[in-house]
């Protein structure tokens, strides 16, 4: 066998290989046969990667990362007391530019026995905010509001730092995700006086509630303004 047909096998077996690759692309690596002449003149087989393989793999994790990457701050918040009251969390910090918050829940998350023993209390709520120190360039946008079984939030007020959420009691567990890093606060689980910006001259109170506001009661599918 001369140089030239040597040749002409390796390539006639790496098209070929490469075709077989192209319809079935499950394993992880391939075997060329006969894809190499090594240094004493002798045809050998190749193991390459398969590159489909490694493209699947790629496309896989880059929707993974997408949906991490859509709000890549998470807090866990667990609000305790009792399971008919709701109380406030703050949420501070933020920027010029439009950004999201979404507090959610999966209606198995940890909750209070004394509801029930499972599916007590779906929610996902989905601000659009943007902010600034000043109070006049606060504002809140909901994009969606859902929830499902029994009221988890009642209320939501802006304030000149960020805003106040109203979240229930008894031992409920929500996800408060965003794509900007906010401050999350514990709950505030009496009357409480807070300085905004550390300024004594601006004090804030805030207590817990145990009415839904009217905004909560049902479902919101459109934008709305607070």
């Amino acid at each position: 066998m001369n140089a030239m047909q040597k040749l002409y096998i390796a390539i006639l077996a790496i098209f070929t290989n490469l075709y077989d690759l192209y319809i079935n692309p499950t394993p992880k690596t391939v075997t060329l046969k006969n894809a190499k002449v090594n240094e004493n003149g002798t045809v050998e087989d190749v193991i390459l990667e398969n590159i489909a393989k490694i493209k699947g793999n790629f496309e896989e994790w880059k929707g993974s990362a997408k949906n991490i990457m859509q709000y890549p701050f998470e807090h866990t918040v667990r609000v305790d007391g009792d399971v008919n009251t709701y109380y406030p969390i703050r949420l501070e910090r933020g920027c010029r530019e439009p950004f999201h918050i979404n507090i959610q829940r999966h209606f198995n998350a940890p909750f209070p026995a004394s509801l029930g023993a499972s599916h007590v209390g779906g929610l996902s709520l989905t601000l659009e905010c943007c902010q600034k120190s000043w109070a006049d360039f606060n504002f809140t946008k909901i994009k969606n509001f859902m929830f499902s079984y029994h009221h988890t939030i009642a209320k939501i007020q802006e304030y000149q730092m960020g805003r106040m959420l109203w979240l229930r009691g008894g031992g409920f567990e929500y996800k408060i995700k965003s794509n900007y890093n906010i401050s999350v606060f514990p709950p505030m689980m009496t009357t409480t006086t807070f300085n905004l910006n550390d300024n004594s001259k601006y004090p804030y109170t805030v207590s817990p509630i145990v009415a839904v506001d009217s905004m909560f009661t049902s479902n919101i599918l459109t934008d709305t303004l607070l």
